[in-house]
């Protein structure tokens, strides 16, 4: 009996050592994670333009991934498992193509996406479609069924409970020092505080929810190349933009409930980082319906490039630039109709045309004109003071003018 009591004692004492020092390693890894954090935040005070940089980098870092997984996913079709969204995957591929179509077109009008009248509606719609890509992502990581893990596996599920923890506690603590210019006021430092910490604790437990169905672990499998590459690649772009994120904290100073949003997006971060890891992992399962994820994916960034450099609307022009010509030569000003564009040709006494193809009326600048110009004045125009010349090649401009 005494035997048998210690063997008894000696089984209880440890799994309370394992408790214990996995208990341990747990806080380690999220203090560890913490500091890091925290050690890229005071990167802020250097400005906002390497910022915007390590963003750029990281988002051409992700195009080549999403590129490289679909000229690598087009030929490995699988069957659909059971719970794979892959009609979602379609659904929103779909969706993404006419979306960038309709981008495109929209930006051929000067004027249109620049005053916010239909770049808000195309940004909202771009934020659905983000949201329709993390479900497809997530989803499609989450509903499988799983070999068990072994000791030296890959635990994705302890991985997100750490970074979780992490990113709840480094922006806790950077609302706590953004409060600091409160101190002197307890009474509207605590309403501040009532109002942001539901916030932080909901938006911790809810990305625990989310990501519940993560595997406790993955057996470790000898990787291909390629796919040890993406891997990398991938872990890189997550790494600067967590970063760029952690150095946006510091621009928040004074405005506690604002580092909700970081929390937000370092949480949404960890969760997609997470997901994409595992199904690069796994592949060639859902190899299709990843395909056409990535596929979309594509769709839009390319519409957004394309856009962000004016190259749908030059072409455009280019295409119709012998009409606008034929038009200087025609006698008379009014109204006109050249290809995609309804305009108002009128023209300057020297000898300056300018075509409107857009105009805004703004309750405190007045009336904000855009369109295309031959020969424009560099200060005025009859449509009043020029704000901004855009060369479109010879003496042709894109111009914006202001008048009240």
């Amino acid at each position: 009996m005494r035997v048998s009591g210690e063997r008894k004692r000696g089984g209880g004492s440890a799994l309370l050592d394992t408790l214990r020092s996995g208990i341990g390693g747990d806080v380690r890894r999220v203090l560890v994670l913490t500091v890091l954090l925290c050690a890229c935040a005071p990167l802020g005070w250097c400005g906002t333009e390497w910022i915007l940089g390590l963003v750029l980098l990281a988002s051409l870092g992700v195009f080549g991934l999403v590129l490289a997984g679909v000229a690598s996913l087009a030929l490995a079709p699988s069957a659909p498992e059971e719970g794979e969204p892959r009609v979602a995957a379609v659904g929103w591929s779909a969706f993404s193509a006419v979306w960038a179509g309709g981008l495109g077109f929209e930006s051929l009008c000067p004027g249109r996406l620049e005053s916010g009248d239909g770049g808000m509606v195309f940004a909202l719609a771009l934020a659905l479609v983000s949201l329709a890509w993390a479900y497809v992502i997530a989803r499609t990581a989450l509903a499988r069924r799983r070999p068990r893990p072994t000791r030296a596996a890959f635990h994705p599920r302890a991985a997100a409970d750490a970074w979780f923890a992490a990113a709840t506690l480094f922006c806790a603590f950077g609302a706590v020092v953004s409060s600091r210019t409160l101190f002197a006021q307890p009474g509207q430092l605590v309403w501040v505080w009532l109002q942001s910490a539901p916030w932080f604790v909901g938006l911790f437990f809810a990305s625990r929810f989310l990501l519940r169905e993560l595997p406790a672990g993955l057996d470790p499998a000898p990787l291909p190349a390629r796919r040890r590459a993406a891997l990398w690649l991938l872990r890189a772009s997550s790494v600067l933009l967590a970063v760029s994120l952690c150095a946006t904290a510091l621009g928040l100073d004074g405005i506690p409930p604002a580092h909700v949003l970081v929390l937000a997006g370092l949480a949404l971060l960890g969760g997609l980082h997470l997901a994409l890891e595992l199904l690069i992992r796994e592949l060639p399962r859902a190899a299709r319906t990843l395909w056409y994820a990535c596929l979309a994916g594509v769709l839009a960034l390319v519409a957004s490039a394309l856009v962000a450099f004016d190259l749908p609307r030059r072409a455009a022009f280019a295409l119709y630039r012998g009409e606008f010509e034929a038009c200087i030569a025609a006698p008379g000003d009014g109204l006109r109709s050249i290809g995609p564009w309804e305009i108002e040709l009128r023209r300057d006494a020297q000898g300056g045309s300018y075509f409107q193809t857009f105009e805004k009326v703004w309750m405190s600048d007045g009336t904000v004109h855009y369109g295309f110009a031959h020969r424009p004045d560099a200060e005025t125009s009859p449509f009043g003071r020029v704000s901004e010349r855009i060369p479109l090649g010879g003496d042709w401009f894109q111009f914006q003018a202001c008048s009240r």
